[in-house]
């Protein structure tokens, strides 16, 4: 029987083990997840801030502008995908208006 180190204490309950496994997968797809470069994510954050060390920010914010659109139309027909084939309901959507205001607004 495999052993679990919980806080200096040795369990044999296969069960906490489980728990932890689970837990700590969850946390690596909410990671993952939260690097999508789309704008309130900080993948997003983080691209535009990439973006602006490589160019200038007008440039940096219609190219991010224009990742976070093709994201979010992406991310609508996966959304539609994992609810007919999973079940799965994605409780975030991507503002499509705030990436399309970046774009648009950006000055040339």
């Amino acid at each position: 029987m495999d052993r679990v180190f919980i806080a200096g204490t040795v369990s044999n309950s296969p069960e906490i083990g489980w728990v932890l496994v689970v837990t700590a997968e969850l946390n690596l797809w909410q990671a993952l997840f939260n690097m999508l470069p789309l704008m309130p994510l900080d993948g997003g954050r983080l691209l535009f801030a990439l973006l602006t060390r490589i160019m200038s920010a007008n440039s940096a914010a219609r190219v991010s502008g224009i990742i976070g659109l093709v994201g979010v139309l992406l991310w609508i027909p996966i959304m539609i995908f994992a609810y007919v084939s999973f079940g799965f309901v994605f409780l975030f959507f991507p503002p499509i208006l705030r990436h399309w205001q970046t774009l648009r607004y950006a000055r040339y």
